[in-house]
């Protein structure tokens, strides 16, 4: 029996799915990381276990292998080869951008097996992507992405442009866009793909057209490149108050330490943040605005709590990955922080007291949570003995 090949960066090659074969066993792929692993409730074929999509009929599929074994995958639509549905267009505003349509790509389905995820495989496959991107004339990358992914992405070199909106698959997503030539953006943000983007010719014609398009909307540039001055005249007063439950009994240089590592997000009023059953790993702080938690009850849709600045929703899930109880609606426009369960667990190592202060803080929230519905529910089981 042939040994298994020993895996190094060198013999990692990325694929373009050509063969109906190949495509199946990417869906198949898909199929395991999204729907067994990550327990996403997304339209898929049960019977022959595969994630498919309309998007898949126009879109370059691309993936690589171990010892047999698919590894990762990607797909990248090209707008020019008809790639983009209704969805895509609007939601991400392509709609805006009509005389750069021959020169824009949407970029999906990115996936990563459990083991291979802290290994050199998502840095070589997305590199491969983004040459190949230079390579088909592409100007514009877009994707849309979790409020926990917001970070990765903008080290990459993506950026927030325009509101966010509801997938009505996977839920709340805020849409970014990498502009492909923007070759100082990517040496600020520190991309990997700076590497390859300085040695090539760049040209500013779609750089300052996309940055005239979306200039009216509400324009988010990513944290690293922000200074400390303007984050805190932002955000100094959310953070450091008795309001802020979270951060009790931590310092300045404490709170500053965990906050810069965290993602800021702006949400519309009326946006669903939250919907009941997704899976989600990250929790919120309001930093401003306020949200409303809504249940479904006797088939009626009840407010059950309503949570302003300084407070915390989407904790359970955070803390024991089940999926979501309850839908959180923004009552207003509202900026929250983002907390991850990944960088919950890097910083962990990195600054355990800080960590272990957060925790019991969050253990106290909770606290009171449980003993307001503890009284909630006594209080409704009196008033029914009285009737």
């Amino acid at each position: 029996m042939d040994q298994p090949i020993e895996i190094t960066p060198e013999n990692l090659v990325v694929k373009l799915a050509e063969s109906p074969e190949e495509r199946k066993r990417i869906y198949q792929f898909r199929y395991e990381v999204y729907i067994e692993e990550m327990g996403k409730n997304v339209e898929h074929d049960e019977k022959n276990k595969i994630l498919k999509d309309d998007l898949d009929e126009s879109g370059r599929v691309y993936y690589m292998e171990a010892n047999g074994e698919i590894i990762s995958t990607i797909r990248v639509n090209l707008f020019r080869e008809g790639g983009f549905n209704d969805f895509i267009y609007q939601n991400c505003g392509i709609e805006r951008l009509k005389k750069l349509n021959h020169c824009l790509s949407y970029t999906s389905k990115l996936m990563v097996t459990p083991r291979w995820r802290q290994s050199v495989v998502l840095g070589k496959l997305l590199n491969y992507i983004y040459s190949q991107a230079r390579e088909l004339g592409i100007k514009i990358d877009f994707c849309y992405c979790a409020p926990s992914l917001v970070a990765y992405y903008e080290l990459l070199g993506y950026r927030r442009y325009k509101d966010n909106f509801i997938d009505p698959g996977v839920g709340y997503r805020i849409p970014m866009a990498l502009l492909i030539e923007d070759v100082e953006y990517m040496r600020k943000t520190g991309s990997p793909f700076y590497r390859i983007a300085r040695n090539l010719n760049n040209t500013q014609y779609e750089v300052d057209y996309f940055r005239k398009t979306f200039a009216s909307d509400q324009y988010f540039v990513s944290s690293k490149v922000r200074n400390a001055d303007y984050f805190w005249e932002r955000f100094a007063d959310h953070l450091h108050n008795q309001s802020l439950d979270l951060f009790k009994s931590m310092d300045r240089k404490q709170v500053d330490s965990f906050i810069n590592r965290c993602t800021v997000i702006s949400c519309k009023a009326g946006d669903s943040i939250i919907r009941t059953g997704d899976v989600g790993k990250e929790m919120f702080v309001i930093l401003s605005g306020a949200a409303e938690v809504r249940k479904d009850i006797n088939d009626k849709q009840v407010i059950v709590a309503t949570f302003g600045k300084g407070q915390v929703f989407g904790e359970m899930a955070f803390l024991s990955n089940i999926k979501r109880t309850a839908e959180v609606v923004a009552i207003n426009d509202l900026e929250t922080l983002v907390l991850t369960q990944e960088l919950f667990h890097t910083l962990l190592k990195q600054m355990p007291e800080n960590c272990a202060q957060i925790l019991l803080n969050l253990s106290s929230i909770l606290c009171d949570r449980l003993r307001l519905s503890t009284e909630l529910y006594l209080n409704t089981l009196g008033n029914q003995d009285e009737t």
